[in-house]
């Protein structure tokens, strides 16, 4: 892996761009996947957990003989469904029969769920551990305050470093504040899904992401001082970074003391500890990666900001023409996140005219999980429509001319790309089962 760190002036600190690039490579990561859903009454409305079955049988093609799946429901309480199975030919017919069982149990108790996979992990083997969790509402039940459910994450995640998290939310009536504090805890993804295209996409790019990680428990080690811009958090000089996957080009926008920077984590599929000190260079010129970095953030800013507005009105109307103006930048039309910045830029509008219109029921979910995805580019999100209101929907064989855009990472590695395209193929005009 490369570690690089290019100062924006001269001095030696300041203003600096973190670049960590990590070689591909075709090698498959034996996985532990560990599926938590949500089987809340809640989750029988529209089909959300047939789709939840449904995704779950897509998703066991992409399993080997070397890897081992794990299910553990929450409603009323917590069910260890399946413990560390193995997913050959041999088990498929034992997965499907659990896969099939999950049924509807009473209200949220996601604590008791956390509980059950603290069991799992505590008993499981050596594989690279992925956590998914799908869920609809709020917690209700056992320990439901979100201070307290982050900081059971975060504490999962400090006993195993190597776990992967992601967050999957059905419709716009969970609770965002939490989702997204969780992911963000643990350098996390959090979707929205209204459909079973989106849910298939979502669960095929967590996937993906798990079986193409390439270095894992990734640590920037900063000198005192030092702050991140964007999504990220300096805490006692460390920067937590998490998994990180092959081929990929991670970059950072810091502000950093003199000092050496370095980064430790974890290679794969050997486990060979690492500790990398940055090299170092100057470069005052205009760098197209940079600005795009710095443009993802101000998106991220914007959609806080029309987030805000729902309770302090304020009009934004120059704000996202300013940055649309930024956007047309032809030097920066070749990068690929420049379309998905586009993108979003209609979300942004379209909530703009929702609030005008006082459509705004499930807006402020919406808002929070765009500024989540541009910040950091993990997980998937859905467009934000314009037209009196975004329709929800979960029959995703409906015949809609105004059906929402699901957006991916345009940085996600080839095996995300591979599985989550395949799987979201795979659902379309499949509906509930």
């Amino acid at each position: 892996m490369e570690v690089l760190l290019t100062y924006l002036s001269e001095g030696g600190h300041g203003p600096a761009a973190l670049r960590l690039v990590v070689p591909q490579n075709d090698i498959r990561t034996p996985t532990h996947f560990i599926a938590l859903i949500d089987v809340s009454e809640s989750m029988e409305d529209n089909g959300k957990l047939k789709h939840v079955k449904h995704c779950m049988n897509l998703l066991l093609p992409f399993l080997t003989t070397e890897d081992a799946l794990s299910i553990v429901t929450f409603g009323e309480n917590s069910t260890i469904v399946l413990k560390h199975v193995k997913t050959g030919s041999e088990q498929r017919p034992l997965i499907e029969k659990a896969i099939e069982s999950l049924a509807v149990n009473g209200c949220t108790n996601y604590s008791a769920g956390l509980g059950s996979v603290r069991q799992i992990l505590d008993e499981s083997s050596s594989l690279k551990p992925g956590l998914l969790t799908f869920t609809d509402g709020h917690a209700n039940r056992g320990v439901f305050e979100p201070a307290a459910l982050t900081t059971m994450i975060s504490r999962i995640h400090e006993l195993y470093p190597t776990l992967s998290m992601s967050f999957i939310a059905y419709g716009t009536d969970h609770n965002a504040t939490l989702l997204k504090a969780m992911a963000d805890s643990v350098m996390g993804s959090y979707s929205i899904v209204d459909s079973l295209e989106g849910a298939a996409t979502a669960m095929g790019d967590c996937l993906g992401g798990i079986l193409s990680c390439a270095v894992q428990n990734v640590i920037v080690e900063c000198p005192a001082g030092t702050v991140a811009l964007g999504p990220y958090t300096v805490s006692a000089g460390r920067l937590v970074l998490g998994d990180l996957c092959s081929g990929s080009n991670t970059m950072i926008l810091l502000e950093v003391p003199a000092g050496p920077v370095a980064v430790t984590g974890v290679t794969l599929p050997h486990l060979d500890p690492f500790r990398i000190v940055a090299m170092t260079s100057l470069n005052t010129s205009p760098n197209v990666e940079i600005t795009v970095t710095r443009l993802r953030y101000r998106c991220a800013d914007l959609f806080r900001q029309i987030r805000d507005s729902l309770r302090t009105p304020t009009d934004l109307t120059a704000e996202i023409t300013s940055f649309r103006e930024t956007c047309a930048d032809p030097t920066l039309a070749t990068h690929p996140v420049m379309a998905m910045l586009k993108a979003e830029i209609l979300s942004m509008e379209a909530a703009v005219a929702n609030i005008a219109l006082g459509a705004t029921r499930g807006l402020d979910t919406q808002l929070t999980q765009h500024a989540a995805f541009t910040s950091l580019l993990r997980g998937t999100t859905t467009s934000i429509q314009s037209h009196g209101g975004r329709h929800v929907r979960f029959d995703s064989d409906a015949e809609d001319p105004d059906e929402n855009v699901i957006l991916t990472s345009p940085m996600r590695s080839s095996r995300q790309q591979n599985v989550s395209d395949t799987m979201r193929m795979s659902s379309q005009g499949g509906g509930p089962m």
